[in-house]
């Protein structure tokens, strides 16, 4: 597919990103508030994200000091962060982000040619703190927690529900908001397509797994519990290639019955470097049972993506006391994210600018694995030699984006720091 034409004029650094944004949002129906319009709302929300302002006040005073909008007041932007039609709005711009690029962004997954038909989506959850002034509950102000699920081909990010809003002090089940949000885990898949979500052992429910399967598609990937019973329950071997170096590491791939009468596959995996043992469950009988290793391996990029907003942005507590605004909070994170990603394939596509020291780290890790494997008369895993994509932006990478976005950077002088940044290390 065409690579999207993003940068056609020289402007500042700060106005090509908002091209890409509302090169999107355009096509989202919105009211018209003039004082305060949809578009500026996603602007704003998505630069607190990149400014990493630790109080909403501070940050609109800076945003209009400084120029990044003429007029806006505290209490319009928090009225704003509670507005569900606004949620509503942002929501829509995430969903149609995702949509938009996904097509074009270089795929994690496209040397798995078992995987053409399928989408996979990584789940988790993740909280931070109470917003400032929230009120308490018994004594006790509690956090917010967020269930994320990001794509493994293009590590687009998108949340799917709420697992902890703090109006209540009960946490929610990851197994509860799956069950409730069931109709949204094909994330408008087309029909045939395969939907895989790989998701840690809090989503274990085979019942809802058979479900989910039977009628939509949906498959699921986790690992074993320690008081299951499947292994009492083997009801055949499911033949795999051996000689698949792919295959490695794999002891056993066996057909299992569980307690509610459904077909399960149970996998154990050693990993040939560690030394640790593994052992998968899933209902999924086609994919050869390396692949199904690899893909919770996988499972770590979610991780490192809660530790980018955590640490890089700086995303540690929430915005706003509304339920909205909660919802608001997350879905501005998951498209500030998406723009880094969407920015940092552009930048490869149009001006062959890669994370080149993250690279070259990589690939010596990548080098010490295969002389480890050797050492040990083994073939190295061709799902981990060739991993294309980095789990997580670099620090600088992300440092050189803020400074000439928020210094309203010529789009030239950015290119040329952004070159300098992802080929050597600042000290």
């Amino acid at each position: 597919m065409k690579v999207p034409n993003e940068f056609v004029e020289c402007k500042t650094f700060r106005d090509e990103m908002l091209k890409i944004l509302y090169r999107v949002s355009d096509t989202i129906e919105s009211r018209k508030c003039k004082s305060y319009s949809y578009k500026d709302h996603l602007t704003m929300g998505v630069e607190r994200v990149l400014l990493e302002s630790p109080t909403g006040r501070g940050f609109v005073q800076d945003s209009v000091e400084n120029g990044r909008i003429n007029k806006l007041s505290v209490r319009t932007f928090f009225s704003a962060l509670e507005s569900n039609k606004r949620l509503e709005y942002i929501m829509n711009v995430n969903k149609k982000l995702i949509e938009m690029y996904t097509p074009v962004i270089e795929s994690n997954l496209c040397d798995i040619p078992e995987l053409d038909n399928f989408d996979i989506k990584i789940g988790d959850g993740h909280f931070h703190k109470h917003a400032t002034h929230e009120e308490k509950i018994n004594n006790k102000a509690y956090a917010i927690g967020h269930m994320y699920f990001l794509d493994a081909r293009t590590h687009l990010i998108q949340p799917v529900g709420m697992m902890k809003d703090s109006l209540s002090s009960k946490k929610r089940h990851d197994i509860k908001l799956l069950q409730k949000h069931k109709n949204k885990l094909r994330f408008d898949a087309p029909t045939g397509r395969k939907v895989m979500i790989v998701y840690d052992r809090a989503s274990i429910d085979f019942h809802l797994w058979w479900q989910l399967k039977k009628s939509k598609g949906v498959y699921f990937l986790s690992m074993e519990k320690s008081n299951m019973k499947l292994k009492k329950n083997i009801l055949g071997n499911n033949k795999f290639d051996k000689k698949d170096s792919r295959n490695t590491g794999i002891i056993s791939d066996l057909l299992c019955g569980c307690h509610a009468q459904v077909l399960m596959r149970r996998i154990e995996y050693v990993d040939p470097e560690s030394g640790k043992k593994f052992v998968f469950v899933t209902n999924e009988m086609s994919l050869p049972p390396g692949v199904i290793a690899f893909l919770y391996k996988l499972r770590w990029d979610i991780e490192k993506k809660f530790d980018f907003f955590k640490n890089a942005m700086n995303e540690k507590k929430s915005w706003s006391k509304s339920l909205a605004g909660k919802k608001q909070q997350a879905l501005f994170l998951c498209i500030a994210h998406n723009l880094l990603t969407v920015l940092e394939y552009l930048l490869k596509e149009k001006y062959n600018i890669i994370d080149s020291k993250c690279i070259r780290r990589r690939e010596k890790k990548i080098k010490e694995y295969i002389n480890k494997m050797k050492e040990k008369k083994l073939p190295p895993n061709p799902l981990i030699v060739k991993l294309r994509k980095l789990s997580k932006f670099s620090l600088q990478f992300f440092r050189t984006i803020k400074n000439k976005y928020f210094h309203f950077s010529l789009w030239d002088d950015f290119i040329n720091a952004i070159r300098l940044s992802t080929e050597q290390y600042f000290y």
